[in-house]
């Protein structure tokens, strides 16, 4: 399997997520198409993040949901989640995928390409942003390795 061609990203200040999205199931798939359909109908600049944690097996990795929140542009309500002020890794899906059978085997895929710990476990997120009424952008993003400078 080819790994995802990952990018730097460097945050320059915390990105908070003041609004969870509640009941989100520990599945990736329905944890992503609840996210995506609570965004749907938000304004143009609405971002929401889902949190994951995977899991590095003997055979396989296994990724499941922890929660997910959104944010409405220029929201200053407080943070729930955040994305902190550090370098991440970062990958931007070429389309936007519209269900779970699409989303499993891209999230698998980057989450295989990344760092894990000594319990062999590690978190990163799905990013959904509404760029437009109708174009939406997924982007997995996941802290990086080297230490913040």
């Amino acid at each position: 399997m080819e790994k995802p061609q990952v990018l730097n990203l460097h945050l320059y200040q915390t990105i908070g997520y003041p609004h969870l999205i509640e009941n989100i199931a520990n599945k990736v798939d329905q944890a992503y198409l609840k996210t995506y359909k609570t965004i749907e109908n938000k304004p143009v600049g609405t971002d929401s993040i889902i949190v994951l944690e995977a899991t590095l097996t003997s055979e396989i990795v296994y990724v499941e949901s922890i929660e997910a929140a959104f944010r409405l542009f220029g929201d200053n309500h407080e943070a729930k989640i955040k994305l902190n002020k550090t370098s991440y890794l970062f990958y931007q899906l070429p389309y936007v995928p519209l269900t779970g059978k699409e989303i499993l085997p891209l999230v698998t895929k980057f989450a295989s390409s990344l760092s894990f710990n000594e319990e062999k476990k590690t978190s990163f997120f799905i990013r959904i942003y509404k760029e437009g009424p109708t174009k939406f952008v997924v982007q997995f993003i996941a802290p990086s390795a080297s230490k913040e400078e």
